[in-house]
């Protein structure tokens, strides 16, 4: 029962994500009006992974199957060791990502991303993210963090 909060935060990120998605593709943002607020809510189609790499190319989906099979043996080894709190969290964050990335590559033949940043870098206000993505991000690096500090 000690890992219970590892297990849940996958399907959290899971169903939080998948609304959010469900909401962009429904149009149930609200309105870009304020020019002053830095995130702007869209929607948009990515074919490939992360930033488009691989646009509609089969081997993607191969790919985050595999990583994404990985990672969750990987974790499931982890639930049985003592400690290694941070890595836990690292790992459940990814795999809540990865499985909301990979439930769209299969069921609708890509991904839904539906937030990006106002800047002043033009290429980096043109990337679209999901949530699913932020919580890879974040639990990669605290999987890299959660290594670095054991050794």
């Amino acid at each position: 029962m000690k890992n219970i909060g590892y297990l849940m935060t996958i399907p959290a990120i899971f169903a939080a994500d998948e609304k959010l998605k469900q909401m962009s593709e429904e149009k149930e943002f609200p309105a870009d009006e304020d020019d002053q607020c830095p995130v702007v809510f869209r929607n948009y189609h990515n074919t490939g992974a992360m930033l488009n790499l691989g646009a509609g190319r089969a081997f993607v989906k191969i790919l985050s199957t595999v990583f994404t099979l990985a990672v969750t043996i990987y974790f499931v080894a982890t639930l049985g060791h003592r400690g290694q709190k941070l890595l836990k969290t690292g790992l459940s964050l990814i795999l809540g990502g990865a499985y909301s990335n990979m439930y769209d590559r299969y069921r609708k033949g890509y991904v839904v991303d539906y937030i990006s940043f106002r800047c002043r870098w033009k290429w980096l206000s043109g990337i679209v993210f999901n949530i699913g993505d932020f919580a890879i991000m974040i639990g990669a690096f605290m999987a890299v963090m959660a290594t670095d500090l054991s050794e």
